[in-house]
C-alpha cells in the first residue's frame, strides 16, 4: 500500500478517490477532471523530444514508458525513429483518441511497438522499463515516488523542463546523467530536459 501524505485537502481528496477505484473500473469522470488539474496537459516539441531520444544510450529493444503521454508524440516517436518498444498513459480521452489516430497513421511494424492505454499513470507498474518520460510541474514530483521505486538499477528517468529537487533525487538514489538544452524554442515551450539515471537496486516490497 502507498501512503501519500499531503498538506493539501484538494490532493488528500484526489489520491483518496485514486484508492477507490478498483483495478478493472473505468476511471471516473471526477478523477479524470481533478488529474488534469492537478497535472494539466504539457505538449513537448518534437525537436527536444528527438535531441532527448538521440542521446539515450540504449538498443532498440528498450522499453519506454511515457506516463502523462498526451498525444502520443514521444511514443510514437521514440518507436518509429528508435525502435523502441513505446508505452503511453493518458487519462484525458480526447488526447487518448488522438494519439491512437497517429498511431493507426503508422506502418504496421511500428505500431505493433506502440501501445496507448487510457489509464490512470498512477497505477502503472513499469518496473520492466528501460526509459521513463514524465513532463509535469514540481509539485506534482512527489506522486512519482512509488512508480520510480518499481524501476530496475540503470532506468533512466526523463524530466521535461521541470528538474527535481536534490531531496526527491537523493531519496530516491537518483543521478544527474545530462542536461538536454533547446534554446531556440519558441517563449513559454519547454526548453531543457534533465536525463537521470537510478543508482540502486529496487526496492523491496514490504
Amino acid at each position: 500500500m502507498n501512503v501519500f501524505i499531503c498538506k493539501n485537502w484538494f490532493m488528500v481528496d484526489f489520491m483518496n478517490k485514486k484508492d477507490e477505484k478498483s483495478e478493472n473500473e473505468e476511471i471516473s469522470e471526477y478523477y479524470a477532471i481533478q488529474s488534469q488539474i492537478m497535472i494539466p496537459y504539457l505538449p513537448t516539441p518534437s525537436k527536444l523530444i528527438r535531441k532527448v531520444l538521440q542521446s539515450l544510450n540504449f538498443k532498440e529493444s528498450a522499453k519506454l514508458y511515457d506516463l502523462g503521454a498526451g498525444d502520443g508524440r514521444v511514443i510514437v516517436m521514440a518507436a518509429e525513429e528508435f525502435g523502441f518498444d513505446s508505452v503511453g498513459y493518458e487519462i484525458n480521452k480526447t488526447l487518448y483518441k488522438q494519439a491512437l489516430k497517429l498511431i493507426a497513421e503508422l506502418p504496421e511494424d511500428i505500431q505493433n511497438k506502440t501501445k496507448m492505454i487510457h489509464g490512470d499513470m498512477f497505477s502503472v507498474n513499469c518496473s520492466d522499463a528501460n526509459i521513463l518520460f514524465f513532463y509535469i510541474t514540481p509539485k506534482s514530483h512527489r506522486y512519482l515516488n512509488h512508480i520510480i521505486s518499481q524501476c530496475e538499477k540503470g532506468t533512466n528517468i526523463v524530466f521535461i523542463r521541470f528538474q527535481p529537487s536534490r531531496e526527491f533525487c537523493r531519496e530516491l538514489q537518483l543521478q544527474l546523467v545530462k542536461k538536454i538544452e533547446d534554446k531556440k524554442q519558441e517563449l513559454n515551450k519547454a526548453t531543457a530536459a534533465y536525463i537521470y539515471v537510478i543508482k540502486r537496486v529496487k526496492f523491496e516490497s514490504n
